[in-house]
Order: structure tokens, then sequence, then C-alpha cells
């Protein structure tokens, strides 16, 4: 069976007004869409879809739980996040997208596909840095990454490089004299 066949929402023969939805999002979500940023996903989605004349306006409210890796220490991190998004599907001749939180679908159209919404509304939802709060990381890690940053770096100089130094100590004036710089 399609895994993400169950986040389509049937829309053909709605009445007018609200509509609500739950769905489960778990982690075979996630494998669908090959984000490996995440090993886990344990999240509610709680769907409000509002069938209006010639649209249908959707509410979108997530709230879960993430498994990710940390940032600094590169330990398992549990990340609860809550995201609230809308969105707008409006009847129109030539299907697209008008702009990002507004869709064109055709009149005909029965159901409507919210999987790849839903996965970006997720994804924006996890900051750019995933670290554990104060204290959480784990100690040995950190060591080692002191001790590696702490460790001085020998630079290893291509001798021919040496050669090249020297032209920073001169200046060729137009007329072929050299002029002493005091470039570092």
């Amino acid at each position: 069976m399609d895994y993400l066949k169950k986040f389509r929402v049937p829309v053909a023969g709605l009445k007018q007004g609200k509509h609500l939805f739950r769905f489960s999002i778990e982690k075979e979500f996630l494998e669908h869409f090959f984000f490996q940023d995440l090993s886990n996903i344990l999240a509610n989605l709680d769907l409000s879809l509002d069938k209006q004349p010639g649209m249908y306006h959707l509410v979108f409210e997530i709230k879960g739980n993430l498994k990710t890796l940390c940032d600094r220490c590169g330990d398992d991190l549990d990340f609860p996040f809550e995201t609230n998004q809308e969105m707008f599907f409006k009847f129109g001749q030539s299907p697209g997208e008008e702009s990002e939180n507004i869709i064109v679908i055709p009149f005909d159209q029965p159901e409507i596909d919210l999987s790849q919404y839903i996965y970006e509304f997720i994804t924006f939802a996890i900051p750019l840095k995933k670290i554990h709060s104060q204290g959480g990381c784990n100690k040995e890690s950190l060591k080692k990454l002191n001790e590696i940053i702490n460790t001085p770096e020998k630079k290893k100089t291509d001798p021919r490089w040496k050669e090249l130094e020297k032209l920073k100590t001169f200046n060729f004036l137009p007329n072929g004299e050299k002029k002493k710089n005091n470039i570092q």
C-alpha cells in the first residue's frame, strides 16, 4: 500500500464550510522524501479545511518530536517542534503555483495530495543549528573536539611559494626599478 496515500484529502463532494482532518506522521513518512538530517519523527497534524466558493483554505497545525543529530556533539537529539501554516487552493484553468501558499487546481480535481507540503512545513520548522540544551551534549565528544581545536596546526609550506614570497617585498616601477614595499 502507498503510505503517502493517506495524506491525500478527498475534496470532491465536500460541502461548503469547515472540515477537520487528523493525520499521524511517523518515520515512514520521512523515508519517502530521503531527508537524511532526520532519523525519526512522531507528530500529529490537525488540518482545518474550509471549502469556500472557488477555493479551499487549509490551516495546518503540526506538533510533535523529531529525532536528529546534535550539530555540536553528534549524539541523538530529540527535538520538539510545532508549526502552523496556511495554504489556499483555488480553482483555475491552468494548474500551478501562484505564490508559495496559493496553488491553482483544476475544477474537477477529486483530491489534494498534501504530503509534499507537510514535508516542507516540517523541514522549515527545523532550526539551522540543532544542539542540545546547556549541559546536554556528550562530554566525551566535546572534550575530543576541544583537543582538536586547541591543537596547533603545523603549516607545511610548499617550497615553490618561498620564492614568490620574495616578490611581496618589491614593487616594480614602470622604468623597471625596484621599490621596497612593507607588505606583509
